[in-house]
């Protein structure tokens, strides 16, 4: 069972529990109190905007089908696209099981490792 949350920080984290990856369908999306809006788009595109709406970053996958965001068991976060079986935009995290996602009140997307090490991030804090 995933289990996902704000943490007194004010940042958003999802976690993956067991042997199951978290799954997303497009049109998902995470604020955080700051403002800050983390989404994956009814296109299939996910996307970090600033409090003000700016596009900070995105991971270009609009438009090619993608239908599924996996945050998955072995710490990989993947977007899938119809009757692909490779992904078509990962974060290429693999062999860190139990990794997490965590959307930060300063606007940065970061996968974590168990152990709290960024492993990956969007870079788009405080912007």
């Amino acid at each position: 069972m995933p289990e996902s949350g704000q943490q007194l920080n004010g940042n958003i984290e999802i976690h993956t529990m067991g042997e199951r990856d978290m799954c997303f369908v497009p049109g998902t999306a995470w604020k955080v109190r700051s403002g800050y809006i983390f989404e994956f788009t009814r296109h299939g595109n996910l996307e970090v905007r600033n409090p003000a709406g700016t596009l900070l970053w995105e991971s270009e996958t609009r438009n090619v089908g993608a239908n599924k965001m996996s945050l998955e068991n072995n710490g990989d976060l993947a977007i899938y696209a119809v009757g692909r079986v490779a992904p078509v935009w990962n974060t290429k995290t693999r062999g860190n099981p139990a990794a997490f996602v965590a959307f930060r009140m300063d606007g940065n997307m970061v996968l974590y490792s168990a152990d709290r090490r960024p492993l990956w991030a969007t870079a788009t804090n405080d912007k």
